[in-house]
């Protein structure tokens, strides 16, 4: 049965947040560690207060996050609907791990802003809205 097969998931973005995961996903468990993403860079989306990355090949880009562990196959179908529909989610290997990563393909970098994410930004200043705006 395909929801038994569990993946791991890179979170860069909102989807780091505790809060924000158990409104996502209803409550999914996982447990988590940091990781990296090589050759990869975060922008904000235009207009939004959440980010996205995309593929550099640049050695010196990368992307810090979470390795979310034993995400279920129901749990990536909820996380598909809540990502907007220009992201796509790819297999990247991050630090051994196989993940499931939602990328901006080259095809739809133009919803990037150049302003770099930060999520320490983002829970300061944004975060109490996008919760709010999630509970609707």
């Amino acid at each position: 049965m395909a929801d038994s097969i569990d993946e791991n998931l890179f979170a860069y973005g909102t989807l780091m947040f505790p809060e924000v995961w158990h409104l996502v996903t209803l409550g999914a468990p996982f447990s988590a560690e940091p990781g990296s993403l090589q050759r990869y860079r975060i922008r904000r989306v235009k207009g939004a207060s959440f980010p996205g990355i995309f593929y550099t090949g640049d050695s010196y880009d990368s992307v810090g996050g979470i390795v979310l562990k034993g995400v279920s196959a129901g749990t990536l179908r909820r996380l598909d609907a809540y990502e907007d529909s220009f992201y796509e989610r790819r297999i990247e290997f991050i630090e051994g791990n196989r993940c499931q990563v939602y990328i901006v393909p080259e095809k739809s970098k133009q919803v990037l802003s150049n302003d770099i994410w930060r999520s320490e930004e983002f829970a300061e200043t944004q975060l109490p809205q996008f919760l709010q705006a999630l509970r609707g």
